[in-house]
This record gives structure tokens, C-alpha cells and sequence, in this order.
């Protein structure tokens, strides 16, 4: 059966300190994306938990629908999301039907990373966006991820894909990038009570002139170009009849 990489190990840390830590850093970045937000289909490829990164825009709108899909779906609490145990690669859901798909580290524990982004983009209405969570490359938790990965599954195991390769894809796509954030600056330490102390990380991290952050989340809006119909005119018509006879 098709499985995400570590997925149960992956399920797991999110549980843990860190794990929550960086659940709600995440739902942080979201509310500047989704407050225009045209529509109300959702759906998030991933983990459950992930389910509650945006329950306040739930709360906010009566009429948003939230859909959650994963090949394997152990959630034992009632939820008023509607839960699909799908593979990721192949979605059951008719194209140009949702308004927003988000892939919360969905890329990084798959084996078809490309797979999993068309088919999102197959799903996704004219206008919609895609919204990618990832682990950055390029900051202090990938030197850790070298180190951690010799004795810890996930996502130390998982693949860390940079912003400019998922550019590059979305680009061939048809998608246009709207924005970057970057964000959580603290170190990988799975321990609340080091983690509220280490919060001035972040307050320094916003503070640099450019932008750093072990996870970032990216933003892109599938772009249609409407095609205009072109009418002949009855003269234009019969010329290119005769054209045509002319040529036979």
C-alpha cells in the first residue's frame, strides 16, 4: 500500500513539545493568507493534526468546508472536518473543485513529490491557492538534521526541499508565486520549558533585514488564461469559402 515516508513516526512528534511548537507557529502564518480568501472548499494533505492549524477561520466563517485527506486516518475524537484516507497521488476529488489546498510538509514525505503537486493543482479552482509548509535547507535545523537523522526517523529522515526548487516546479505548473514567510527560529529542542526561553530567537530573527527561519510557507494562485471567443463575420466567411474552393 502507497504510505508517506515515517508518517506514524512523523504523527508521533507532533505530539511532542517541539512538535506543538512548530504546529503553532504555522497556524501563525496563515491568517495574512486566508483572510481574502475567495471560496469555501479547503483541503489539507497531511497529517490530522494539521486540521487545526486553521479552525479559526472556521469560526470566523460558518460556510468554509474542511477536508482532510491521508492514506491512513486514525482520528479517535469527533470532528466536523471531512476525513478522506486517499493516497496523495491519485486524489478521488473533481478537478477545478477546491479553493485552497494546503501540503503541510506533505512534499517532504513522499516519494512523488511531482505527483502529489499536479495532482493538487488539478483539484484547485482557477484563482485558488496552493499553500506549501516545509522545513528550510538552508538554516540550523538541516546541520541538526545531519546529526539526528542517525537516531531519530521523523522528519529528520525526511526530505527537506528548498523554496526555489518548489518555485521551479509551481512555475512549470502555471502557478505564480505570491509570497514567502519564513519563520521559527528556535533550536530543535524538545523541551517547553527551554523553548520559552529561547522565544527572544524569534524577536531577533524578525528583527535582520532579511528573511531566515527553519520553516517556511509559500503561497501560489493557479492562473488560467480565459480564451476569447473570435466570431467570423457572414463576408469574412464566404471569402474564406472561396479561398478554400479556389485552392481544390
Amino acid at each position: 500500500m502507497y504510505l508517506p515516508k515515517n508518517w506514524q513516526q512523523f504523527r508521533n512528534w507532533l505530539k511532542t513539545d517541539l512538535g506543538r511548537y512548530v504546529l503553532e507557529q504555522e497556524a501563525k502564518s496563515l491568517p495574512k493568507i486566508l483572510k481574502n480568501l475567495f471560496g469555501s472548499n479547503i483541503l489539507i494533505l497531511g497529517e490530522p493534526e494539521f486540521g487545526t492549524i486553521i479552525s479559526y477561520l472556521q469560526e470566523q466563517y460558518k460556510n468554509i468546508n474542511q477536508f482532510i485527506l491521508h492514506p491512513v486516518l486514525q482520528v479517535n475524537q469527533s470532528s466536523s472536518d471531512l476525513l478522506i484516507a486517499a493516497r496523495q497521488d491519485k486524489l478521488p476529488i473533481c478537478s477545478d473543485s477546491m479553493d485552497v489546498v494546503i501540503l503541510p510538509h506533505s512534499l517532504e514525505m513522499v516519494v512523488n513529490p511531482h505527483e502529489v503537486l499536479r495532482e493538487s493543482y488539478r483539484v484547485l479552482r482557477p484563482e485558488g491557492k496552493i499553500i506549501i509548509i516545509g522545513f528550510s535547507p538552508y538554516s540550523f535545523w538541516r546541520i541538526w538534521k545531519l546529526f539526528a537523522k542517525m537516531f531519530f526517523k521523523s522528519p529528520w529522515r525526511n526530505a527537506f526541499i528548498s523554496p526555489a526548487r518548489l518555485f521551479d516546479w509551481l512555475t512549470i505548473l502555471g502557478m505564480e508565486e505570491l509570497f514567502i514567510n519564513k519563520y521559527c527560529h528556535v533550536l530543535p529542542i524538545n523541551n517547553n520549558k527551554i523553548l520559552s526561553k529561547l522565544l527572544f530567537l524569534e524577536v531577533i530573527g524578525k528583527a535582520l533585514p532579511f528573511r531566515t527561519g527553519n520553516i517556511y510557507t509559500i503561497c501560489a494562485c493557479k492562473r488560467v488564461v480565459a480564451l476569447t471567443p473570435i466570431f467570423v463575420s457572414e463576408w469574412a466567411e464566404e471569402s474564406l469559402n472561396d479561398d478554400l474552393a479556389k485552392s481544390i
